[in-house]
């Protein structure tokens, strides 16, 4: 089901919307409607709608297509529809394409325009927008990397690096690199919780650097917004090392039986992307709380299933083997014996 949402400062366009749909258009969800542009992001950060009805007008702390920008970095699988009151705005917004606009209108829109845009969007989605969004994730990977490493002067070696990237770019304009911030702000956010395990005062900061990049005027006001933010999320996540509920590791613990169990390769790659982390992050959140790295952690619990089905079952050893997640049963013998002093055999007999 497609999830719709509307930005838009008078409370009768998201009605109007949400009456249409609920009575022809069972496949889209009307979620809701905020009244300013900031309000708007934080909507579309916490729904991530497949649609966003957009007046570019509706108020004055972000500009048209600072909002649409910052929308499709926020959330790239989001279809955009521009609705202006203003003419010359619509012919302004026909070049915005490039931006990320799906559709168009001048207000007031028809009932028959809005159907036959509803039974557009029903089933459409913007092509190969996942994709992008993964690569520009990725770009920053390794900046992510280091705010999240703990070491001292993080934030600013982050920084460092990602404006030495931004001045190297063709553009640079005060919109083209509050764009650019707002795209690595975003990385650092995803890799840092994502929606369901941010913590709560990352999620305000993200939201005050939204806010204050946007309103920027100048290139020295950007960096400084940026240090800003770069510089409270190192602080957060270093205080979230120490949270010992944290449940990021919960999550990760359990991903880990469950691969196992089900007979899939645990990586701590591939934990960190289930729970919205980079491997370095969750790597330090492992060895705070559980006292263990990450992989002596994966070892155990492999060889304590494989103590339980040495003394409940008949399995041979390369079964069980293959079963805790060794590919090679020599190399379970060796492990098995280097840890606990017995061969799986001698362990067997003992009990």
């Amino acid at each position: 089901m497609a999830k719709l949402i509307v930005i838009d400062n008078n409370p009768l366009e998201g009605e109007a919307y949400a009456h249409i749909i609920q009575h022809g258009y069972p496949n889209i969800q009307y979620m809701g409607q905020a009244f300013t542009g900031i309000q708007g992001l934080g909507l579309v950060k916490e729904v991530q709608p497949d649609i966003a009805f957009v007046d570019t007008e509706i108020s004055g702390d972000i500009n048209g297509l600072m909002l649409i920008r910052a929308i499709n970095e926020i959330s790239p699988n989001t279809s955009i529809v521009v609705i202006s009151i203003y003419e010359e705005e619509f012919h302004y917004l026909q070049n915005a394409i490039r931006f990320g606009v799906s559709d168009y209108y001048l207000k007031p829109v028809n009932n028959q325009d809005l159907h036959m845009l509803f039974s557009k969007l029903e089933s459409k989605n913007k092509p190969n927008a996942s994709i992008s969004n993964e690569s520009n994730r990725d770009k920053f990977r390794d900046l992510v990397d280091t705010i999240q490493s703990g070491k001292p002067d993080c934030a600013n070696v982050a920084l460092r690096g990602f404006w030495d990237i931004a001045m190297r770019s063709q553009n640079r304009s005060v919109e083209s690199l509050s764009i650019f911030c707002i795209e690595f702000a975003t990385s650092v956010m995803y890799y840092s919780g994502g929606q369901k395990y941010q913590p709560a005062i990352l999620s305000l900061a993200y939201a005050r650097f939204i806010k204050g990049v946007c309103l920027c005027t100048m290139l020295e006001e950007i960096y400084g917004k940026l240090a800003d933010f770069l510089n409270e999320c190192a602080d957060a996540l270093n205080q979230s090392i120490d949270d010992v509920s944290n449940p990021q590791i919960k999550k990760a613990k359990e991903l880990i039986e469950s691969f196992i169990e089900n007979g899939k390769v645990v990586t701590l790659e591939a934990i960190a992307r289930e729970v919205f982390l980079s491997p370095v992050y969750l790597s330090r959140l492992f060895k705070k709380s559980e006292n263990i790295n990450f992989v002596d952690y994966v070892h155990n619990y492999r060889l304590n299933k494989a103590k339980l089905l040495l003394s409940e079952t008949k399995d041979s050893v390369a079964i069980i083997a293959k079963k805790c997640g060794y590919e090679e049963c020599n190399s379970f013998r060796r492990l098995f014996k280097k840890k606990l002093g017995l061969s799986p055999t001698e362990y067997r007999e003992m009990v």
